[in-house]
């Protein structure tokens, strides 16, 4: 049961964040600078891929004193709140942002010509989309079939077929 304190915490924190929806804030410049630096490495792989790169909103759309939270959008307004948490490492805020990002690619790829996931493994004919993670302190793309790491995130080659 909650006590009437943390009701009425989560009561501010509720009406907050909905104020934050239909008013986003600019974020700070430290969070905007997390934000970057964290991001940064998932866009050079996108534009490897020769995927449009989202138009990054660097707005606080919810109230986390934990995490950097932004919006990303592509051209034709599809978008979602992307965030990042603000104690991890470099290398864990990175990963964290390459599967929200990877989720927002997939989601808007409507392009008949060009495959649906993203980044494709280069190891298996492009058969199945990589999985970011984190290991030994490195965030890098990982094929699910055999459990190896392929590449650094931020450090995909351009892919031949774009």
């Amino acid at each position: 049961m909650m006590g009437e304190e943390q009701y009425r915490l989560l009561l501010r924190t509720m009406e907050r964040n909905g104020e934050l929806h239909r008013h986003p804030e600019p974020l700070n410049e430290a969070d905007a600078a997390v934000l970057r630096a964290a991001l940064a490495p998932v866009l050079r792989d996108l534009a490897a891929a020769g995927l449009s790169l989202p138009d990054v909103r660097e707005e606080v759309h919810e109230d986390r004193e934990w995490s950097v939270c932004a919006f990303i959008r592509d051209p034709g307004g599809t978008g979602q709140g992307i965030s990042v948490m603000r104690e991890r490492s470099f290398a864990e805020q990175v990963w964290e942002l390459a599967g929200q990002v990877q989720q927002w690619a997939t989601d808007i790829q409507v392009d008949p010509e060009r495959p649906s996931q993203w980044p494709l493994c280069p190891e298996h004919r492009r058969a199945h989309a990589l999985g970011a993670d984190f290991r030994s302190d490195t965030a890098v793309w990982v094929c699910p079939e055999t459990d190896r790491a392929v590449a650094l995130i931020g450090a995909l080659i351009p892919t031949p077929d774009r």
